[in-house]
């Protein structure tokens, strides 16, 4: 979702857009529009998305990524990796250098990785680091956060030996779980503080919640020269409407939206100010599988399932690009073998369906005549608002389910998700952290941190182990797609659509493109130079 949940709410925006044109704007200075506030911008603790898009601008782990996705160096100026796969040499950049003018040195990532797995952090992206030896055994409470096999050699030289081997771990080493740790004194643990001292691109200068966050170019950085803008500012606004007035008044430079009424249909393929791209995610409902009716019955679920109509909620109901979800995992993972939505997106399959689901609602002793009542809970955004109610009204035509739908802000959201007792039915998304299959199969992991669902399947759990033990990569993608098929079998999850990445973009903004997975650095955007213009 990352990675965690990729959701886009509604948060109070208490500044005007209209005033940052004069606070902000300027041929240095760059305003990006977000769905929400960070929760959180201590790099091991961040766990959402809005999070982690500013966070990607504060610091710099081992790994970055490239603007198109790719893996790169990025503290880390190179690395070696064993024959077995087991043991990564990292070898950091001499001129590494912390805002304050420290150097950066292998002690601070040791400090990083042990802080993330000591299980009073809590933090939610742990489970990226369970590959590392120890990190099981230190999350579990069994040893101490010495034990985790990230060491210091020599200042500029860090070793990292893994369970077992780890097509994706350098992927992994680009998230905030994995950033560097700046020993701060107790009295300065506070991550809305300005002049946090980070190792990135940027500092933060000023963060006020729900109106704006602040940055300032990091004179420390090594490639401080090659990146355009001197500021960033990002505001928090949930409302795409807000977002497009905010960018058409020039106040805005990129949003991470755009209206439905003003793309679907819009002639958006040849419009040089927005652009589109299929993202790795997927939107889907949970059912909760600690609580009755839903955890007793799998007729139940299954009847539930198939008596929603995914593709008229893709290309229908929303018509944005989307595409109807009949797997979990998104298409666009290499040779993974995802199920194609076209597939499965057919009008008279789902007459059948409908039939199969009224059939199996009978079974679980149900009827119009005693219908079964639900819960579900959904984030405060106007797009799950308007899915949740198609899908509940789908739920009540074809089986005469009466759903109640609780609609929360991000924070109330993110709390009560985790309370079983308040939701039958949970709208949850998933954004990739890194370009495998298994960052989305392992969710549903009995140990997962982010299995909200209580779902837990032995043999499942032993899919995922064994996928990490496989000597191929198409030997993990087979085992994969069995635990794929697993997890669909047991009718915990329905996948419902898979999104698409939209946005605004100024024409000021040069070789601006959108990543696979939808990590868009402040410091790739680049100021088109007007003809004449030297380049900088």
């Amino acid at each position: 979702m990352s990675r965690f949940l990729c959701i886009l709410v509604i948060v109070a925006c208490s500044g005007k857009v209209g005033n940052v044109a004069t606070e902000d704007m300027g041929r240095e200075a760059l305003v990006r529009a977000i769905g929400g506030d960070p929760v959180s911008l201590d790099p091991q603790r961040a766990g959402d998305t809005f999070s982690f898009e500013v966070l990607r601008d504060l610091f710099e782990g081992l790994t970055v990524e490239s603007p198109s996705g790719e893996v790169i160096p990025g503290a880390a100026e190179s690395w070696t990796v064993s024959e077995d796969g087991l043991t990564y040499d990292f070898f950091l950049r001499r001129d590494g250098r912390w805002s304050n003018g420290e150097l950066v040195t292998a002690a601070h990532f040791v400090r990083a990785m042990q802080h993330a797995v000591d299980p009073s952090t809590v933090s939610p992206q742990a489970d990226f680091l369970k590959s590392i030896a120890g990190a099981k055994e230190v999350l579990d409470g069994i040893k101490p956060r010495s034990f985790l096999a990230v060491h210091e050699v020599g200042p500029y030289h860090l070793v990292i030996k893994l369970l077992s081997p780890t097509p994706y771990f350098l992927m992994l080493l680009s998230n905030s779980v994995a950033y560097p740790r700046y020993e701060l004194p107790a009295s300065m643990h506070n991550d809305r503080l300005p002049g946090v001292v980070s190792n990135g691109p940027y500092i933060l200068r000023q963060w006020v919640p729900g109106s704006k966050i602040i940055l300032s170019k990091s004179p420390t950085y090594r490639e401080s020269r090659a990146i355009s803008f001197e500021k960033v500012t990002y505001l928090p606004i949930a409302d795409s409407a807000m977002q497009s007035r905010g960018f058409k008044s020039g106040a805005i430079d990129v949003t991470d939206s755009v209206p439905d009424a003003e793309f679907v249909g819009s002639g958006h393929g040849v419009r040089s100010d927005i652009q589109v791209a299929q993202q790795l995610s997927v939107v889907y409902y949970v059912f909760n599988m600690r609580k009755s009716p839903l955890k007793d019955s799998a007729e139940l679920r299954t009847a539930l399932i198939l008596a929603v109509d995914r593709s008229k909620i893709a290309l229908q109901v929303l018509g944005g690009g989307e595409q109807p979800a009949f797997s979990f995992v998104p298409m666009g993972m290499g040779a993974y073998p995802t199920i194609d939505p076209a597939s499965d997106a057919n009008p008279r399959r789902h007459e059948a369906e409908v039939e199969v689901a009224k059939a199996m609602y009978r079974r679980a002793g149900y009827s119009r005549d005693k219908p079964l009542s639900l819960v579900l809970m959904c984030p405060t955004d106007s797009r799950r608002r308007l899915v949740s109610v198609a899908v509940s009204a789908m739920w009540h035509e074809v089986l005469g389910v009466n759903v109640q739908l609780v609609y929360l802000d991000y924070r109330s959201y993110l709390a009560a998700r985790a309370d079983g007792g308040r939701w039958d039915v949970i709208s949850e998304g998933w954004n990739a952290d890194f370009q495998d299959p298994v960052n989305f199969l392992d969710v549903f992991s009995s140990s997962s941190h982010q299995n909200d669902s209580g779902y837990s399947d032995a043999g499942f759990d032993d899919l995922i182990a064994r996928s990490a033990r496989a000597r191929s990569t198409l030997e993990r993608y087979v085992i994969l797609a069995s635990a794929e098929k697993e997890l669909l079998r047991a009718q915990v999850v329905l996948p419902l659509y898979f999104p698409v990445t939209r946005r605004f973009i100024s024409p000021r903004i040069d070789n601006s493109i959108i990543s696979p997975m939808n990590h868009n650095y402040s410091k790739y955007f680049r100021v088109r130079k007007e003809k004449g213009q030297p380049l900088s």
